[in-house]
């Protein structure tokens, strides 16, 4: 009989101890507050070019840079850590887009480490609905995602570039990679009298 008590006694205590809890959140469960917040992206802005004839969008805490002849998007390029696109329209007369996607290949072999792995040029849709090829190039003091869409009877070269630690160009390749999803090339129904880069094998 005695422990019966004792063991009635604990059980009404914690239920008392239970419905003290619960009036202190007007009956409801206690809520777990413990849940980590997704830090908030940054805004994307939008960047219309009239001149190389396309529209992009970027991160507002990057750094827009435009010249006569190419767009670049960049973030902290003096740092261990960072990522830039650029794209630039290049005058090839005569060449195919294999033979300039090819040229290009060649040039990272000739002047990236010998570590360097660079992939098959693949084919892809870029700026809307131009039809491309595109490759990858890793350890070269960083890793590239190269494509190269005809247009304007020109070729645009859209070289995205990250470095850093791991978690860091995760990141920074997904963002470069939103980068050129969102690029739209203009219509060719008019070709531009623009004046652009001619495109040599040089370094990057």
């Amino acid at each position: 009989i005695a422990s019966f008590i004792i063991l009635a006694g604990l059980i009404g205590g914690a239920i008392l101890y239970i419905n003290k809890q619960k009036e202190g959140t007007n009956g409801e469960e206690p809520k777990d507050t413990g849940t980590i917040q997704e830090t908030p992206k940054a805004k994307w802005l939008d960047h219309n070019d009239e001149n190389l004839r396309l529209s992009v969008k970027y991160p507002e805490n990057t750094t827009l840079n435009i010249t006569k002849s190419s767009l670049q998007v960049a973030f902290d390029e003096e740092s261990d850590s960072s990522f830039k696109v650029t794209i630039t329209p290049l005058d090839l007369p005569g060449r195919t887009l294999d033979d300039v996607v090819g040229v290009k290949r060649e040039s990272y072999y000739s002047s990236c480490p010998s570590g360097v792995q660079i992939t098959n040029a693949l084919p892809v849709v870029v700026g809307g609905d131009a039809n491309g090829k595109v490759f990858e190039v890793k350890n070269c003091d960083g890793d590239y995602k190269v494509t190269y869409a005809p247009r304007f009877e020109k070729f645009y070269e859209i070289s995205q570039y990250h470095k850093g630690d791991f978690g860091y160009v995760q990141n920074y390749r997904l963002t470069t990679n939103e980068v050129v999803e969102s690029l739209v090339l203009y219509p060719e129904e008019e070709i531009p009298e623009t004046d652009y880069k001619t495109w040599t094998s040089e370094k990057h």
